[in-house]
């Protein structure tokens, strides 16, 4: 009758086999889905801010005011 352990040290299976590659796949696959998440950021993030520079563009929307008139009022 044979030992357990010599069924197992003469019969790998398919996960011990696959074992040493499947850490590198794991890794590949995080970095994948991880520029991926990066490239989504930059998409739907709408391309930066007007105002040139990377922060957000705070200041209040600018109010029309109507422009001075240059003519004196007339002497009454």
């Amino acid at each position: 009758m044979t030992d357990e352990r010599d069924y197992h040290a003469n019969h790998r299976t398919r996960a011990d086999l696959n074992s040493s590659s499947s850490g590198g796949l794991w890794a590949g696959l995080a970095i994948l889905v991880l520029f991926a998440l990066i490239a989504m950021f930059f998409l739907f993030s709408g391309g930066g801010s007007e105002n040139g520079t990377s922060a957000p563009d705070m200041a209040p929307a600018p109010v029309e005011t109507p422009a001075p008139n240059p003519a004196p009022a007339p002497i009454q």
